[in-house]
């Protein structure tokens, strides 16, 4: 049985500093090691991409994504912002992964992302800035349209990121250290991962 704290707050004992809390409003907290994890879209900005009429729309299938070479001036990125959600617990990593496929057949050849993050909170002057992640992807031995899973680390809580703040970020494909592959990267979409320990409540 649970033990009722003060108020209507009820606490679920657990195994020392591991312990489930639900508050007056149905807010349950989880405090200790429990990981719960959420995710949220990030939409590409596609009016931007209308405008300049890059980067290159193609489909495979039911599937569509933006094809992106070796970024070279010529603005062959995407954009997306989205505010980070209320139930974040403010102290882990997020993730953002980027999906997508490569057009041509490669063997052990390479391809390069780079995710441009920055954020700002209302009252802020908006940013010029970025922290750049980067990761170099080995294809293997990939034949055409073969998919992949790139998983950018943002260290939210050392950018000085709280909840509710908007982050966007920029994805261009970058020149690799090597082996750099023949055709291009079809970006599909993203998706940001973040730990939360709180559910029910506003997001």
């Amino acid at each position: 049985m649970p033990d009722q704290g003060h108020g209507q707050v009820w606490r679920y004992p657990g195994s020392g500093s591991n312990y489930t809390e639900i508050g007056a409003t149905g807010v349950v907290t989880l405090y200790g090691s429990a990981d719960v994890y959420r995710t949220r879209p990030y939409v590409f900005n596609f009016s931007n991409i209308t405008a300049q009429g890059k980067p290159t729309l193609v489909n495979r299938g039911v599937f569509f994504g933006f094809s992106l070479p070796v970024y070279n001036t010529d603005n062959e990125e995407l954009y997306a912002c989205n505010c980070i959600p209320m139930d974040w617990d403010g102290a882990s990593d997020m993730t953002l992964y980027v999906g997508g496929w490569i057009d041509t057949a490669n063997t052990s050849k390479n391809f390069k992302l780079q995710a441009s993050f920055e954020h700002w909170t209302a009252g802020d002057t908006v940013p010029t800035t970025t922290v750049d992640v980067e990761v170099e992807t080995d294809t293997g031995t990939a034949a055409q349209y073969k998919s992949f899973k790139i998983a950018f680390t943002y260290d939210a809580d050392g950018q000085g990121v709280v909840a509710g703040d908007a982050v966007g970020f920029r994805l261009r494909r970058i020149a690799a250290a090597s082996d750099e592959i023949t055709g291009e990267f079809v970006v599909e979409g993203a998706v940001l991962q973040y730990k939360t320990n709180k559910l029910g409540g506003s997001v």
